[in-house]
């Protein structure tokens, strides 16, 4: 009943389900993109050119501008701009003959969309470079002089809509996000202060403490910033380095918690000299915290990330024989490398360059490169028909050369919207392809009507160009808030600009005839053509937590020879980017499994029997559970890795779950369910030490892992 429950309540979640208010739209991105439309219209009709290309090279630069740091934002527009012109070369060249044409198309819809996997801006632009191209796919377009005047036009656009978006009216839809995340290590220095100064008295006084509450109070803020962060209406959010990093940001939150804590349980300990050096360390943490939190709201300037971390203190190890020293010198060590990559994650968010690892790690950790980094990588792991973006990439190829076919055969005007509706519609796996197709047929029928009634009902043509700025207002505001509201309004305001006289309704008809036929095609296509859903996918998302995991523990052993010496602070940097790299990978899947649950087909109970029910029901419980215990794996790792000084025994033990780790990982990623049997992690050992307690615990947690793969059938 559990986990009917929470179907139930997942099926809350649906997009379509959820009403919007005035308040969530995106009123600012909504007004830029009026003014960069309406001036666009206007500015051409001064200068009697015609409308369309300017209006919509400067359109879909707001579109595009994602907000974030400018050299993010300024690579992302000017792939719009290189893209847009190639796609408006290659469309001319492609509008000849009929086999031309299709061979033209196919390279350019797979170059594009393949492209996708290779870099995160080409991912947000891609589809809009690909409706460039159609809507240059024409016979009239042939000649250098109509490729030139659309060159210029749409160069002409995209320059005023990159000058609003850049310099006039830029926007931060991560703000929200940055802030909350910023009040939680806020709250982590008031923590810091109170353990620092009152430890003793609160423990005397019992539960209703104000260090308690504020407990409490740092637990809810953290759930506060990941639902915030959630919500950030942007496009492709959790792809974006902002995203990312305000993400990793609150993974070490937790981290500095535990470790507060930590510091509060050592203070209860000691005494004299321990205990005011346990309070100076508290403080200078709670002093970083808050820099942190002052970061995140206001871009440091010069070296101000760098003097956040507290420096090093040698001294604390010479007390050896002080148990609470030793456990101190730990502390600093694995906090100041903490503190050093939360440096590293408010850096990217600022500069949209994120660094990985450490420069300054030995040879030895120089080889456990970062899987898959790089365009060449990134070619080889997807040039694969086991890929999915390879397989996203052909299916899209074939459904524009069947648009632009049809475009030709059919010979109507803006014949590009078939394409653009295809293109937009068809999603990587068919529950989005499905959600995204039906929200564009009810947008695009109710737009259509109204644009319709407005081609009939104005008659000045400075009225119909208001109406089109406050269309692409609303369009705009809807954009990354709700997709069926977003087609109401994109429709009547490219039908408008459309027109080629006032009246003219019959242009609504074809839009919305050319989106049915557009849609069809799409969930045709994803039917026919290797159809994907998000289960099919979960296997690699699973494949990459194990990885992680498994690179988590090599770093581990590889730090263990260094303690002591000039690499260990390279070393102790690279542990900490792999014990990133799982939490990145395990909120991957755990959105992965999200979106399982979100599948229409999974959540219908129409035809379904009570037994099909109830095994799907079993299979998600296993499903979640592998996530849950990737965590808890990541956190027990931390733990051992702070127990444990690189005995031989527990090394041998370390290196045979990163093992099995390994080839659990292989066989998620090939789907070959052989030799998935029961391993034996080495010799029993009676001993009762820390180090040999979190050694089980760790191979127990694999064991779980294992057999909740088994048990889900992802083999």
């Amino acid at each position: 009943m559990g986990w009917r429950s929470l179907a139930a309540r997942m099926r809350l979640l649906r997009p379509s389900s959820a009403p919007v208010s005035l308040r969530s739209l995106q009123w600012s991105r909504g007004l830029r993109g009026g003014l960069a439309v309406g001036v666009s219209i206007v500015g051409s009709h001064l200068l009697g050119r015609a409308e369309g290309w300017v209006a919509l090279g400067s359109f879909y630069v707001v579109l595009a501008d994602n907000g974030g740091p400018y050299r993010s934002r300024l690579k992302t527009i000017a792939t719009l701009l290189v893209g847009g012109l190639c796609s408006l070369v290659l469309g001319a060249l492609a509008s000849g003959n009929v086999a031309s044409m299709v061979a033209m198309t196919l390279a350019v819809c797979f170059a594009y969309t393949f492209a996708r996997a290779l870099s995160q801006y080409v991912a947000s632009t891609s589809v809009l470079i690909l409706v460039i191209y159609f809507a240059m796919l024409s016979p009239n377009h042939q000649s250098a002089h109509a490729l030139g005047n659309a060159a210029l036009l749409f160069c002409c656009g995209w320059l005023w809509g990159a000058s609003l978006s850049l310099f006039f009216w830029p926007l931060d839809p991560f703000r929200p996000a940055r802030q909350a995340v910023a009040q939680c290590y806020r709250t982590l220095s008031g923590l810091a202060g109170m353990v620092a100064e009152d430890a003793r008295a609160e423990a005397a006084v019992g539960l209703r403490t104000p260090m308690v509450l504020q407990h409490r109070r740092l637990r809810l803020e953290i759930e506060a910033a990941r639902r915030a962060l959630e919500q950030t209406k942007a496009r492709s959010a959790v792809r974006t380095i902002r995203a990312r990093n305000l993400s990793v940001l609150l993974e070490l939150a937790d981290i500095f918690f535990a470790s507060t804590i930590r510091a509060g349980e050592l203070l209860e300990l000691a005494s004299g000299a321990e205990c005011e050096r346990i309070r100076e360390w508290t403080r200078g943490m709670g002093a970083a915290y808050a820099g942190v939190a002052e970061a995140l709201v206001k871009r440091p300037q010069g070296d101000e990330l760098g003097r956040m971390v507290p420096e090093s203190e040698a001294d604390v190890a010479r007390a050896a024989g002080s148990p609470i020293f030793e456990h101190l010198a730990a502390e600093r060590r694995d906090g100041r490398e903490t503190l050093l990559l939360a440096v590293d994650a408010v850096d990217a968010i600022w500069s949209g360059v994120e660094r990985i690892g450490s420069e300054t790690a030995v040879s030895e950790l120089q080889q456990m490169t970062e899987a898959g980094r790089g365009w060449a990588d990134a070619v080889r792991s997807n040039w694969s028909f086991r890929s999915v973006m390879m397989k996203h990439a052909l299916r899209v190829a074939l459904v524009g050369a069947a648009d632009a076919v049809i475009m030709r055969v059919v010979h109507v005007n803006h014949g590009f919207w078939l394409a653009m509706t295809s293109l937009i519609v068809l999603q990587p796996n068919v529950a989005h392809t499905m959600q995204r197709s039906l929200q564009r047929v009810r947008g695009t029928l109710a737009g259509g009507l109204l644009a319709a009634l407005l081609a009939l009902s104005l008659q000045w043509p400075p009225l119909l160009i208001a109406v089109i700025v406050l269309f692409a207002v609303l369009t705009c505001a809807f954009y990354a808030v709700d997709y069926g509201w977003y087609c109401f309004f994109l429709t009547p305001t490219f039908v408008l600009m459309s027109l080629p006289r006032v009246h003219d309704w019959h242009f609504a008809a074809v839009r919305v005839g050319l989106t049915l036929l557009g849609v069809a095609i799409s969930l045709g296509a994803m039917r026919v053509l290797w159809p994907e859903t998000e289960r099919m996918d979960l296997g690699r998302f699973f494949a990459n937590c194990c990885a992680a995991e498994a690179a988590y523990a090599r770093a581990i052993l590889a730090l263990w020879p260094l303690r002591g010496t000039a690499g260990e602070r390279g070393a102790r940097q690279f542990v900490a980017s792999r014990r990133r790299a799982c939490g990145l990978a395990s909120n991957d899947a755990e959105e992965c499994v999200e979106r399982i649950l979100l599948e229409p087909v999974a959540l219908s109970r129409r035809g379904v029997s009570e037994e099909m029910e109830e095994r799907r029901e079993e299979r998600w419980q296993h499903e979640l559970t592998f996530v849950t215990y990737t965590r808890r794996l990541t956190q027990s790792l931390l733990s051992f890795a702070r127990l444990a000084h690189g005995e031989a025994d527990t090394a041998v033990r370390l290196e045979a779950l990163a093992v099995r780790l390994e080839g659990l990982g292989q066989r998620l990623a090939s789907g070959d369910g052989g030799g998935l049997a029961a391993r034996a992690s080495g010799p029993v050992m009676e001993s009762e030490d820390l180090p040999h307690v979190q050694i089980r615990r760790l191979e127990r947690q694999v064991g779980v892992l294992e057999g909740a793969v088994s048990a889900a059938h992802l083999l």
